[in-house]
């Protein structure tokens, strides 16, 4: 029970329970070791990490163990530039994040993604592929996939089809893997529940960064609950794992000892913003009338689920100045009732050979075969639809900053102005025509790319991945980049940043493996930092 007597004005947080912090006395001080706002991949995944260490941990979470109206509500926010999706419908304000919305596709980045290209500025991390693969192999583990191996090679599968074979190395096939998908959530709820040290607050939302020692070092994080108490958490490090729309809007509400707000001495903070292009951008007849997508459709081997894609190799992405592209065959079944379902309609009463033939005709048509009369099979023109996913180069005017109105904590809304580049279009139409020619070349049938030349018309509806990154930028420059090489914010003491929002360039691959391996990277570093 609640009782004014059983709290000091200081509170120590060295419960490993679930808590919701409605029940924290307003104006309550938690003092903890380290502080990590946000429970999604990024947040989860360092709590984890750090339990095993003698510090205490306190998580802050703005929503609860599942989404609401309410909380949703708090994620809402101007748009401007190329048309996107409401705010509030991308993100997921609970315990997990956004993962409750992830798809499970899964691929680390690719060395090219690492340089720093000539051709796209703004390119280059500060360490190489090589640095992060110790981190990838421990991610592979916590995003429930397969071995650490994505080469095509590595997962041939008697049961599909070899992938298209190119002549030449300009385009080759890639590999995803497929996590089931896991709710960070619920998959690592009971974890956080025991972790020694740890306690992860619900409903409680961080308002703005206290800073001391001249602007250096953040002593306090505000927190407001909704129609609840305020109190503030003062923690030895902070880590901000937000994702990469909510973190910079925490620097920027942070103004009253820096004016631009924290970490933005540069004006770099929001800049920069990434997402993923995604575009049904043409069709792809096989002209082998034997072919079978299966390969480039998510199936089992053994025990991982993979899929594949076509991808342009690294050197053709050179040669051509070219941001990393991906192609996926999707299936396009034909409408209407084949002349099967047509005889299953006048079996309906009977129910088992209705059944039975239903099921045969389904196999049938996945496989390619469709019914011709009289028992009789033809193999019908397979259509692949063309789905792109591709980067998107970095670009300072696409950015989040503060908008006019407020939340219901009292907050100024976010704003996001995203922009695409001439460098984008480019891309996309050159990678669609570079598929085509090496289809052609090979005699593997028709490809048709559905973009043409008119920038105008492109794109005219929101896309994108639901993927926001690059807004706090890593580079060892503090005129160049948000974070140095460890995450931490230029120009403080004991502040960093954990999630999508620290990649320089953000390659063709889905994040989700990059974000915890970057997590698990920056835990090593805390905890060293600590010790």
């Amino acid at each position: 029970p609640r009782s004014s007597t059983a709290w000091s004005t200081t509170f120590f947080a060295t419960s490993t329970v679930l808590r919701d912090a409605r029940e924290i006395p307003e104006g309550a001080v938690l003092e903890t070791d380290v502080c990590i706002i946000g429970a999604g991949a990024a947040g989860i995944t360092l709590a984890r990490e750090l339990a095993r260490a003698p510090c205490r941990v306190t998580v802050l979470e703005s929503g609860r163990l599942t989404a609401s109206r309410r909380t949703q509500r708090l994620l809402r926010g101007d748009r401007a530039g190329v048309p996107y999706f409401p705010l509030d419908w991308i993100r997921t304000a609970a315990l997990g994040g956004t993962t409750d919305q992830w798809g499970g596709q899964c691929r680390p980045l690719d060395e090219i993604d690492f340089e720093a290209r000539p051709e796209i500025p703004g390119s280059g991390w500060p360490f190489g592929r090589a640095h992060l693969l110790p981190y990838y192999e421990r991610a592979q583990a916590i995003c429930q996939l397969g071995p650490f191996d994505y080469d095509a090679a590595a997962w041939r599968d008697p049961a599909t089809e070899p992938p298209l074979p190119f002549e030449g190395d300009r385009a080759r096939t890639a590999i995803f893997q497929l996590s089931p998908p896991v709710r960070f959530g619920l998959t690592y709820r009971e974890d956080l529940a025991r972790a020694a040290g740890v306690t992860v607050h619900l409903g409680a939302s961080a308002t703005e960064l206290e800073v001391a020692d001249g602007g250096r070092t953040v002593s306090h994080v505000r927190v407001a609950c909704f129609r609840g108490p305020r109190f503030r958490v003062a923690a030895r490090l902070v880590v901000l794992a937000a994702g990469g729309i909510e973190t910079p809007r925490l620097l920027l509400l942070s103004n009253r000892v820096h004016p631009a707000g924290l970490g933005n001495a540069h004006d770099l903070v929001g800049r920069h913003f990434m997402e993923h292009l995604h575009l049904d951008g043409g069709t792809f007849e096989p002209g082998d009338p034997a072919f079978s997508p299966a390969l480039y459709q998510p199936h089992l081997v053994g025990s991982t689920c993979i899929k594949g894609a076509l991808v342009l190799s690294p050197e053709t992405l050179r040669q051509e100045g070219l941001l990393g592209y991906s192609a996926l065959l999707e299936s396009r079944r034909p409408t209407g009732l084949s002349p099967w379902r047509r005889v299953a309609r006048r079996l309906l009463p009977d129910g088992v050979l209705w059944r039975i033939r239903t099921r045969r005709a389904r196999r049938l048509r996945n496989r390619g075969w469709e019914p011709a009369g009289r028992g009789a099979l033809q193999r019908r023109p397979m259509t692949l639809t063309v789905h792109t996913r591709m980067e998107q180069a970095p670009n300072p005017e696409s950015r989040v900053t503060l908008g006019t109105g407020l939340d219901a904590l009292g907050r100024r809304r976010v704003r996001l102005d995203w922009r695409l580049a001439a460098l984008d279009r480019r891309s996309m139409r050159r990678a669609l025509a570079i598929l085509g020619e090496e289809v052609a070349r090979a005699g593997l049938g028709r490809w048709e790319a559905g973009l043409d030349g008119d920038d105008l018309r492109w794109p005219v509806l929101p896309f994108g991945g639901h993927h926001h990154m690059g807004t706090t930028r890593m580079h060892p420059d503090p005129r160049r980049g948000v974070v140095d090489e460890h995450g931490r914010v230029h120009g403080t003491t004991n502040l960093y940043v954990a999630g999508p929002s620290v990649f320089p360039t953000v390659g063709y691959a889905t994040p989700m493996l990059t974000i915890v391996a970057l997590a698990l990277r920056l835990a090593d570093h805390v905890q060293a930092r600590l010790a």
